[in-house]
């Protein structure tokens, strides 16, 4: 396991992050959750590699480049240090460092030597850093660092209310009579007599008893005999090659025979009985 940042390094990554917490601010969430990879001091310049926790989500922003203007003022130099970060699409990757044309190679870097830390107003002015009492309160601000430790909840399932029922009390007060379900066709010779006629032109009411027809099973008993009497005309003359007169004579003929009321009450009371 790699050490931690040093004192210089979480110095000037704290104050970047309060600097950048605008562009990038994700930046605090990154630092806490990050370590120092490859160091390097050649002169004048400082370079620090981080290495972000690898299951940390990716920052929505995606800003790109080196950005910053914190400066440490650190023992036995006499000017300052600038830092910059730099993020690739948003994530930290390094820390950056620039001495001014001051050698930094004889310069111990490791230990507690910040004397004073400040960023540069974009008039060259410098606005000085407090950070021991900010640095936690910074990184804790970081929204995916709170997203993480808060995830969403699942939406709730969406709930149907109950339909009440309908309240008759005020119709039988007033004497209304309820709306009745029509009875469906349930024999074929009905469903023939609703689909030439319509559902309304067969009159419906009580039957008297379970295998007594109803005028409407009368009716239904009629049309189906017209109606299977056509399709066997129909049958004779264009299937069969009947002339349609040999074929209509004894079909006219069986077809008042069935059309009297004894047949046709009979035939309703075989319906009806096989129905119930």
């Amino acid at each position: 396991m790699r050490d931690a940042f040093t004192p210089l390094e979480r110095a000037a990554l704290d104050g970047l992050a309060w600097e950048l917490s605008a562009v990038a601010p994700d930046l605090a969430g990154q630092i806490a959750e990050s370590l120092p990879g490859q160091r390097r001091v050649q002169g004048p310049v400082f370079l620090t590699e981080t290495i972000v926790d690898r299951r940390r989500p990716n920052p929505p922003e995606t800003t790109h480049g080196r950005l910053g203007t914190i400066h440490l003022q650190i023992d036995h130099l006499e000017h300052p240090i600038a830092f910059q970060v730099e993020l690739v699409n948003g994530r930290l990757v390094a820390l950056h460092g620039d001495a001014y044309g001051q050698d930094l190679s004889a310069v111990n870097l490791t230990g507690d030597v910040v004397d004073q830390v400040f960023r540069l107003r974009e008039d060259g002015h410098p606005v000085p850093h407090d950070l021991r009492d900010r640095a936690e309160a910074i990184r804790e601000s970081s929204p995916i660092r709170k997203l993480q430790a808060n995830p969403d909840p699942p939406p709730p399932e969406p709930r149907q209310a109950p339909q009440p029922a309908p309240d008759r009390t005020l119709d039988v007060l007033l004497g209304k009579k309820t709306a009745e379900t029509p009875r469906l066709p349930q024999t074929p010779l009905e469903v023939a007599g609703a689909l030439i006629f319509g559902p309304g032109a067969i009159p419906q009411g009580p039957p008297l008893h379970p295998t007594e027809p109803t005028p409407e099973d009368l009716t239904s008993v009629r049309i189906g005999v017209v109606v299977v009497a056509v399709l066997t005309g129909l049958v004779l003359s264009l299937i069969l090659d009947f002339h349609p007169i040999f074929a209509a004579v004894p079909i006219i003929w069986i077809t008042r025979g069935l059309l009297k009321k004894s047949v046709v009450q009979q035939i309703a009371r075989a319906l009806s009985a096989r129905r119930a």
